[in-house]
């Protein structure tokens, strides 16, 4: 892991058969300029529940990646920036359709609301502590977790 370090891992002498059937648990320490966070990153294999069907095509399985600020010291837990969509449906429940973006930066810290967007100002983003990601590839959800992980050391 670039520029934190990873405190504890998911147990290492599992079997592969094992493995494959329940999450892993990885947690970092990182500095983030003046303040330090502490991330927990959720790795959920293929087939553990989370499927995705779209045009009524069969449901296929996904491999579900989670990160979360767990605590924070000095500094912001609400790391990850989310936008409210203003066109389009609305998710099948009603609820708003939202997108993650990015990872907050300096200047996202200070001009970005936390927990929901102001859309009184125009400001149809947000941040907040976690995110949760789907992806068909488990190579693909590796390495989108490495990204998110390095950038979020400002």
């Amino acid at each position: 892991m670039a520029d934190g370090k990873t405190v504890g891992t998911a147990d290492a002498a599992a079997t592969a058969a094992d493995t494959a059937s329940r999450d892993r648990v990885e947690t970092h320490e990182i500095d983030r300029g003046e303040g330090k966070i502490t991330l927990e990153v959720t790795y959920t294999p293929r087939g553990a529940g989370h499927r995705c069907a779209k045009g009524g095509r069969r449901a296929l399985p996904m491999h579900r990646l989670k990160l979360e600020v767990v605590s924070a010291e000095g500094c912001s837990p609400k790391v990850f920036v989310y936008q409210r969509a203003t066109k389009g449906a609305p998710m099948e429940d009603g609820s708003p359709r939202d997108e993650f973006i990015c990872v907050a930066d300096e200047l996202d810290e200070d001009e970005i609301p936390v927990d929901a967007p102001d859309m009184e100002r125009n400001v149809p983003y947000y941040r907040v502590n976690s995110v949760e990601l789907l992806f068909r590839n488990p190579d693909m959800m590796y390495e989108t977790a490495r990204a998110l992980i390095a950038s979020l050391k400002l």
